[in-house]
């Protein structure tokens, strides 16, 4: 092994390798809570390496300087790390993988990867009602809502997905 990740980037952050036939590109992922953050493929590593460090300031800058709800705090890091051309230049793509376990149990679900810092933000304003909190259990939110509350919350949450994936594509 080379010491990268060989094609499956929704598992993975740092340096992504990606081996075609006749050429081999890269690109940095950095998970952001629900929200991954991808780099365009480049055919330098080098490249790839200094779009890594720029998402990783982006996740630093969520963590230690922002304020608000995550959608807030990921655009003011962008804003903040990688004004206008910047971020352009690195070719953002943004997807959001998330559980709902109690109907879903431990498979992750996630909305139409895009290339808007905009609507990505949208998205997650619109779904992130709908997340537990780290360590909620299906039994204490069944406890603590009841199984009428759960029902409603998981019929409104099935029409804030699917919202979010028509408007994605």
């Amino acid at each position: 092994s080379d010491g990268f990740q060989d094609g499956c980037e929704q598992h993975f952050v740092g340096i992504v390798k990606k081996v075609f036939t006749y050429a081999v590109y890269y690109s940095a992922v950095v998970s952001i809570g629900t929200a991954r953050l991808h780099s365009k493929h480049v055919r330098s590593l080098e490249d790839s390496l200094d779009h890594l460090i720029l998402l990783r300031g982006i996740k630093q800058y969520v963590q230690t300087k922002a304020r608000g709800l995550l959608a807030d705090r990921v655009e003011q890091a962008c804003a903040a790390v990688c004004p206008g051309k910047v971020m352009d230049g690195i070719g953002l793509r943004i997807e959001l993988r998330f559980r709902y376990p109690f109907w879903l149990g431990k498979s992750n679900l996630g909305v139409p990867c895009t290339d808007s810092l905009q609507s990505a933000m949208s998205a997650l304003r619109r779904l992130s009602p709908f997340f537990w909190r780290r360590g909620d259990k299906s039994t204490s939110m069944l406890a603590r809502r009841g199984l009428a509350g759960l029902l409603r919350e998981w019929d409104d949450f099935k029409l804030a997905y699917l919202d979010v994936c028509e408007a994605g594509g």
